[in-house]
This record gives C-alpha cells, structure tokens and sequence, in this order.
C-alpha cells in the first residue's frame, strides 16, 4: 500500500500525523510525505523590485520544508517499525501538486488535512482538501481536528 501525506506546519497537519502514528498498517506500507511551498505572487514590477528579499524568502521557506518532512518522517518511523518513508518538497499550488504527486507514484490514498474554515457550515472542508477529494486518483482520507465542547 502507498499512502501520499500533505503535511504543513499547521495545527492540522499536526494532528494528522498523530492520526497516521497511532494506527496499525498492513505491512511493507509506503508512505511519501508531501508539503508544498505555494508561489508568492505580488506583480510583475514589484517582484523585480524585491527580486533578492523573494529569492532569501523562498530559499528559507525550502529550508522550512526540509526540517518539516524530516521531523515527521523521524517522527512516523519511530511509531511505525519498518515503515518506508520519503520526503518530496514541492513548489506550486498545493491542490495541483498533491494530486500530481500521488498519480506520478500511484499512490493509493491520500491522506490530507483541513481547517475546515468555511463559512458555511454545511461545507466543512477547505478549498485545497475540496479539490483533492474532487480530483485525486485515489481514495482520499480528510482529517479534521475535534475540538472538545465544554459543558
């Protein structure tokens, strides 16, 4: 079984992690960590005009996206024993290149979380997790984070 996982460094992902560690797997599971570093987008005039601040800015965001996957991948193969773990960086948007990613390794799920942040109730999935479901070219399992109600 291959299992592609879109991780951040959000509160999200964290919690997708410890989702992933605390379950059994079948064994020989393969499992490709996956964060993309989305494109700072400002105009064409200005992105000349900042052309070195953008360059140390994505440079540190890269280096951010390296100590991520290693983090978690240090994290994963201490919970799961002989479990084959890699990391891919990306740069690009996030919902095209996560569904790229799992159909070049074919992939056989997905595992991806949300904020879950719409306004509307009835539409408790974010925009990059939605197109994911919508477009992916296998199964996709989203985690949200439970928040405990007080009462």
């Amino acid at each position: 079984m291959k299992v592609l996982l879109a991780i951040d460094d959000s509160i999200c992902s964290r919690y997708l992690v410890d989702v992933v560690r605390k379950r059994r797997w079948p064994a020989k599971t393969k499992f490709k960590l996956i964060t993309v570093i989305e494109p700072i987008v400002l105009g064409e005039s200005i992105e000349q005009e900042l052309e070195e601040d953008l360059k140390d800015v994505s440079d540190t965001q890269m280096q951010h996206a390296s100590q991520l996957c290693e983090r978690v991948k240090r994290k994963l193969e201490h919970e799961i024993l002989a479990s084959d773990i890699e990391c891919e960086i990306r740069e690009g948007l996030a919902r095209a290149e996560i569904v790229d990613s799992a159909q070049e390794w074919g992939a056989d799920k997905i595992v991806i979380g949300t904020h879950g942040r719409s306004v509307c109730p009835h539409n408790m999935l974010g925009s990059v997790s939605r197109s994911v479901v919508r477009h992916a070219p296998c199964s996709v399992e989203v985690v949200k984070p439970t928040t405990k109600k007080s009462g």
